[in-house]
């Protein structure tokens, strides 16, 4: 029976028994079944083939068996499940069901004689051998297919798993291949070294790893234990895992073993940290978005206060200016005119940088334009950067806003200043670009706006006019004026290129397209030349007749106003609001034109149009403000609707606007008369 003993692969096992138990009992041959939980249905047999095996032979014979063995005289072999009818002349059967396995050993044909009762005591006893080891190599098979499938899961998982004795601290026992792709160090260096992990834990986290390995104690906590930490690969770099450790406990409820899995989590600890760093700067993105548009909001507000009073001291001073002055007199009233002036400039620019001026597309000379900013541009470069200013040729005329070309240059001069923090020398130049300059088809204007700062990467430059993209530190800006001043020059037609290198400054081109014509038609609100044109003592504008309903919340703004009209013959009715206009009208409703503030309390310039427009008082209307493109829109009144006045204007500009929608009036009255006929 030893070979019974030494077989180890349960199929086998049972044919050497089968071959075994027919020597020892001197037979022709020998059948063995087998069924265990694990290995539902196995056969062995010596002498001869056997038939299809099935559960049936169990139910329909060995179950019937009350004996331990039984010993028969002539059996067919159909009866026993073979494939064929044989018939044997005797046969003797024994089983055994030993913890969960049971079988049966047939020993069928001895010659010469039949089989006995000792036979049966002889072959009970074979069979319990057989019993015993076809259990323990079905145990061994399944031991090693499990520890087959267990390699096969270890090698594959995309995990370091590994255990280690709680009485050899850090020395593992077992580490999975894994650890090579994740540290760089092969199975044996790892294992052969008590200190190797204590030394790859970055230095930083060693600390919490202490604390957790003390959870290990023979009676500690039966919870798993998990932690995030760091480790130094052989390269230097940084590893960030996931460790999942818990301990395996003896009959004692002692910890015997400390078995775990590290788990690479580098790339999402990365993709977290870059989403974090994107919220972080979306986030301050937006805190400096709303910081512009408050500072925009706050600008727009004191715009409109600044250009009543400004229109007032305008106002006032050329009135003064066409009377009967000594030469003193005058000179000094010039000089109040002109510092008006300039702080009616300074109010355009100050909106103009907070991108909240009226936007008004016209003719402009773009040398005149950047001439006129030079002291402008020189206050914002500081005392230790040098402006340099040319214009080479004449006539380098575009369509475009004043303001929003004076933000344009604002932009790229303040980006300039940006770039040059130990100072130096920044020139702007305008000529007219040669041919070819830009793909698109056309003649250009080009404003160049250089600079000797630090220049810029090539990756840099490709992203320099991204909304949002800055280099600059933290707090110190919004990364929205380069793309502010390309969408400027875009709008107009045009386009924006830069040259860089690091250490070697950069250079920005502004490309707008040339306009020949010097004239353009009026704009609906009176350009800044021919205010300047029409402010001068003495203007002499035609007497008229016609009743004007004069709404505006500043006195000293209304007083102005209601004189000026008045005094080239104008019958006036004046309001301090929307509703002391309503009962003004209400009481007169012969007038002729409404010329109305459009932001004041109570009702709006728009809500007081409308009201009498529901009343059946239509009258053409001439609205006037100091508030910023935005506020005016969200008030109701559209360019496109509307002639708009803008704050502050002069006399004459007041003349010529007034004029021009009673006239317009006039024409559209005389022309619907015709069409009538």
């Amino acid at each position: 029976m030893r070979a019974i003993a030494l077989e180890r692969d349960p199929d086998a096992l049972l044919v050497v028994a089968a071959k075994a138990c027919a020597t020892a009992l001197g037979a022709d041959a020998a059948w063995v079944v087998a069924q265990s939980e694990h290995v539902p249905l196995a056969s062995g047999s010596f002498g001869f083939e056997p038939g299809a095996i099935g559960p049936e032979v169990f139910q329909a014979y060995l179950f019937r068996v009350e004996d331990e063995v039984l010993v028969r005289g002539a059996t067919r072999g159909d009866s026993l499940g073979l494939a064929e009818a044989l018939a044997f002349e005797n046969l003797v059967v024994a089983r055994w069901a030993i913890e969960g396995c049971i079988g049966f050993v047939f020993v069928m044909n001895r010659p010469g004689s039949a089989f006995t009762d000792e036979d049966g005591e002889l072959l009970s006893g074979l069979t319990a051998q057989i019993g015993c080891g076809w259990r323990t190599a079905n145990d061994l098979l399944i031991a090693r297919a499990t520890h087959s499938v267990h390699r096969t899961l270890v090698e594959q998982l995309p995990a370091v798993t590994y255990y280690r004795a709680l009485d050899k601290p850090g020395i593992p026992s077992f580490v999975s291949p894994q650890v090579v792709e994740l540290l760089g160090f092969s199975q044996e260096e790892v294992m052969g070294d008590a200190e190797f992990f204590k030394n790859r834990v970055h230095p930083d986290d060693r600390e919490g790893i202490s604390a957790n390995q003390a959870a290990y104690r023979p009676a500690g906590t039966h919870q798993p234990i998990r932690v995030e930490y760091r480790l130094l690969h052989r390269d230097g770099s940084v590893r960030w895992v996931h460790n999942h450790a818990l301990s395996v406990r003896d009959q004692a409820d002692q910890a015997r073993l400390v078995v775990g899995v590290i788990i690479d989590v580098t790339e999402q600890k990365l993709a977290d940290q870059a989403k974090r760093e994107v919220e972080k700067r979306l986030e301050e993105q937006l805190r400096q978005t709303q910081k512009l548009d408050a500072v925009g909001r706050l600008a727009g507000g004191i715009a409109h206060e600044f250009n009543n009073l400004l229109g007032v001291i305008l106002g006032y001073t050329q009135m003064m200016q066409g009377r009967a002055l000594d030469d003193a007199t005058r000179a000094d009233l010039a000089q109040v005119t002109e510092a008006a002036e300039r702080a009616k400039r300074l109010t355009s620019q100050m909106l103009a940088f907070t991108g909240r001026q009226l936007v008004e597309p016209r003719i402009v000379d773009v040398g005149e334009l950047v001439q006129g900013m030079d002291s402008l541009l020189t206050t914002m470069l500081g005392a230790d950067i040098t402006l340099s200013v040319s214009v080479e040729g004449d006539a380098h005329t575009t369509s475009i806003d004043p303001s929003e070309l004076q933000q344009l240059l604002l932009n790229l001069v303040s980006n300039a200043r940006d770039a040059s923090p130990r100072g130096g020398k920044v020139d702007v130049s305008v000529a007219r670009a040669a041919a070819g300059a830009l793909a698109q088809p056309g003649a250009f204007v080009r404003v160049t706006v250089k600079d000797e700062g630090r220049g810029m990467t090539e990756s840099t430059r490709l992203r320099v006019f991204e909304p949002f993209f800055t280099t600059k530190e933290r707090g110190k800006g919004t990364g929205l004026g380069l793309s502010m001043a390309l969408g400027v020059a875009k709008e107009a037609g045009g386009d924006i290129t830069v040259d860089s290198s690091p250490d070697s400054g950069s250079v920005f081109s502004v490309f707008l397209p040339l306009v020949t014509a010097r004239t353009t038609a009026l704009p609906r609100r009176v350009s800044e030349q021919r205010l300047r044109a029409a402010a001068g003592p003495d203007t002499v504008a035609p007497r008229s007749s016609e009743t004007i309903l004069v709404v505006e919340d500043e006195p000293a703004l209304r007083r102005l106003v209601c004189r000026l009209l008045r005094a080239r013959g104008y019958r006036v009715l004046e309001a301090a609001n929307g509703n002391e206009a309503l009962q003004v009208a209400e009481q007169q409703p012969a007038f002729d034109l409404l010329l109305t503030d459009v932001v004041m309390p109570g009702p709006t310039g728009r809500e007081l149009f409308d009201e009498l427009t529901r009343r059946g008082q239509v009258r053409p209307v001439l609205f006037m403000s100091g508030y910023t493109d935005d506020t005016i829109v969200r008030h109701g009144v559209r360019e496109a609707e509307f002639t708009l006045l803008a704050k502050p204007f002069s006399s004459a500009a007041l003349y010529e606007k007034v004029r021009a929608v009673l006239d317009q009036a006039q024409s559209s009255a005389c022309e619907s008369a015709k069409d009538s006929r």
